[in-house]
């Protein structure tokens, strides 16, 4: 087989490789693709341990291709930085990470509530850890009384919750804003937002 590379190992690869043992299928591409995911996710999860605090950040809920519900699960924890020495008072790093994405079925706080504390369960994370939460303002995320933030405060009163800064920058832009083109521009975003979702429904 002869093919255009400009990786000359990989050309040796595939040249001389037997026609069953290629291993560039789709299929073993997304399994490539999915064992380096896990093994990131769990060099991810080691470090959230060690930190031994971290908040959650979970994003609204999007539909993709397939129809299927999801949210974005992300994490926030101090990272020790092994560059500065020890005794110095800055030696942790603010990191944020994405985990995965997470399909739901359904919205209701008490679901999603559940849904977010298995998963993080699942993926090796210890729970007893979680000390903050930060969604948007959404009923069922932020609801005092069945909102994912106060379902997950049952489980672990430590874990406060704070409205997401990027949402909240987000809100002051579309609400404060005199200049008519940034209203147009940002309604405009909503809008290709809005049908985009609709769309796929």
């Amino acid at each position: 087989m002869r093919i255009s590379c400009k990786d000359k190992n990989l050309t040796y690869h595939i040249e001389n490789q037997a026609l069953n043992a290629s291993y560039i299928s789709p299929m073993i591409k997304n399994n490539f693709i999915n064992i380096c995911g896990k093994i990131i996710q769990d060099q991810l999860v080691n470090k959230i341990n060690q930190a031994k605090c971290f908040s959650v950040l979970v994003d609204e809920l999007t539909t993709d291709v397939s129809r299927v519900e999801q949210l974005s699960l992300c994490v926030r924890y101090l990272e020790n930085n092994l560059n500065i020495k020890k005794n110095e008072i800055n030696n942790y790093v603010l990191k944020e990470d994405f985990l995965q994405f997470v399909p739901v079925n359904y919205t209701t706080g008490q679901n999603l509530a559940t849904v977010i504390l298995v998963t993080l369960k699942n993926l090796g994370i210890k729970c007893d850890y979680l000390l903050g939460q930060g969604y948007d303002d959404a009923t069922a995320m932020s609801g005092n009384f069945k909102g994912v933030q106060s379902v997950i405060r049952e489980v672990h009163p430590a874990a406060l919750y704070v409205h997401c800064s990027a949402h909240s920058l987000n809100l002051a832009l579309t609400h404060s804003s005199n200049i008519h083109h940034i209203r147009n521009c940002i309604g405009t975003i909503k809008s290709v937002g809005n049908f985009i979702k609709i769309s796929a429904k």
